[in-house]
């Protein structure tokens, strides 16, 4: 028998008011809960152990969808970490990426408000990191970076605090130079005003150009 969706065993509670685990059985690092009545659950071991189930343990429907409760925040607490564990992340991106693994509205508020309590997730700490990584990866004026930090969440105060911090305009200067030099490189006959234009699609701001 299949472990139940979590749709699925909501259902139950119009049909099925008391269900008794019957059996544990290990699938990985997760546990399949099967039942007297009705499909089987798939859980992690720790939620199994925070609810303490066992053999012949009574359960409600009530106690099911707390279950089920906990395994989501479960899921969605170890879905932001792995998209986390690739490289920093803002509020907004982890909160779209939970949003495409179907978890509800209120588990992913649940998760995001653990993750910037235990510090995983802090914006200020990520505009700052972002405008570093971004020059360090290829340079890019101040107006693109605002329009990056912008699609990512932050608002005006992080983002003009993370440019003071990390790319100031001499920084920006210096940065369209450097940018400058290498494209004359290939391009020595190029036009000043096609340059220029070529900073401009970097974002760069008109005063650097």
């Amino acid at each position: 028998m299949h472990p139940a969706s979590k749709s699925e065993i909501f259902n139950l509670k119009s049909t099925i008011e008391r269900m008794i685990i019957t059996r544990l059985k290990a699938k990985g690092k997760r546990l399949v809960i099967e039942f007297d009545e009705g499909p089987s659950l798939l859980i992690a071991q720790d939620v199994a152990l925070k609810f303490i189930l066992y053999k012949g343990k009574d359960l409600n429907a009530e106690d099911v969808s707390a279950i089920l409760n906990e395994q989501e925040f479960f899921d969605a607490i170890s879905a932001a970490h792995r998209f986390i564990g690739y490289r920093a992340r803002s509020e907004r991106e982890v909160r779209e990426k939970l949003r495409t693994k179907k978890i509800s509205a209120t588990t992913i508020e649940r998760a995001i408000t653990l993750l910037r309590h235990d510090g995983t997730l802090d914006d200020s700490d990520f505009s700052w990191k972002f405008v570093h990584d971004a020059q360090l990866r290829k340079p890019v004026g101040r107006i693109r970076l605002k329009q990056e930090l912008r699609r990512k969440g932050m608002n005006d105060a992080m983002i003009e605090r993370a440019l003071d911090l990390e790319f100031t305009p001499a920084q920006e200067i210096d940065a369209a130079r450097t940018l400058t030099a290498k494209r004359r490189r290939s391009r020595a006959e190029e036009h000043p005003a096609a340059l220029a234009q070529y900073l401009y699609s970097r974002g760069f701001s008109r005063e650097a150009i």
